[in-house]
């Protein structure tokens, strides 16, 4: 019996159903079952060769950032990151407004579109010798999927140099919002 993926679904929900999928069209799978000894390991490693390693794979991996850095980098990457447009479909905020402009606040939006943001995308793509001028993320991680590709010192510093930008500005957006409001008390 199949079950319909729907859009209302939970990620989680969605990647069970996706494992079905994928260990439906297994080909080695009536051996697996046939085993007298049940190895996850060699289960793992058949699920492994089956998925597609992200395209953004390079700029998370064997990056000299900090760990925070790396991390906040890898929810974008994901589109997990907690903005005010994600937290608004959770009925967790009303205002979506991002704390730079009056647009919708959005990963995209946030990181690449802002007029703010773009201006500092823009000087620090120029400092590190990269002439780019940011469009938009889903264009934007190819362009830097494709250029974080290899070893090298240009590779590493703009690997750092994105993943160390992308952290600033979710911290300077968090300290916009959630300590403007704050006020010196009055003496």
């Amino acid at each position: 019996m199949d079950i319909e993926v729907k859009n209302s679904y939970t990620w989680i929900m969605k990647a069970i159903l996706d494992q079905r999928t994928i260990v439906k069209n297994l080909e080695n799978w009536r051996d697996i079952i046939g085993w007298q000894k049940f190895n996850i390991c060699k289960v793992y490693k058949l699920f492994q060769d089956c998925t597609q390693k992200p395209g953004w794979r390079n700029m998370v991996m064997g990056n000299n950032a900090r760990s925070r850095a790396i991390f906040i980098l890898w929810l974008v990457c994901q589109d997990r990151l907690a903005t005010k447009d994600r937290l608004h479909i959770f009925e967790m905020i009303g205002d979506t407004d991002c704390c730079f402009c009056s647009d919708e606040e959005s990963t995209n939006h946030l990181f690449f579109k802002c007029h703010v943001t773009r201006k500092i995308w823009s000087e620090i793509l120029d400092w590190i010798h990269f002439c780019r001028n940011p469009e938009d993320w889903h264009e934007d991680i190819k362009w830097l999927t494709y250029h974080t590709k290899g070893k090298g010192a240009k590779v590493a510093v703009l690997k750092m140099a994105v993943t160390e930008t992308v952290y600033e500005l979710w911290n300077l957006r968090n300290n916009k919002v959630f300590f403007a409001r704050r006020q010196m008390p009055r003496i």
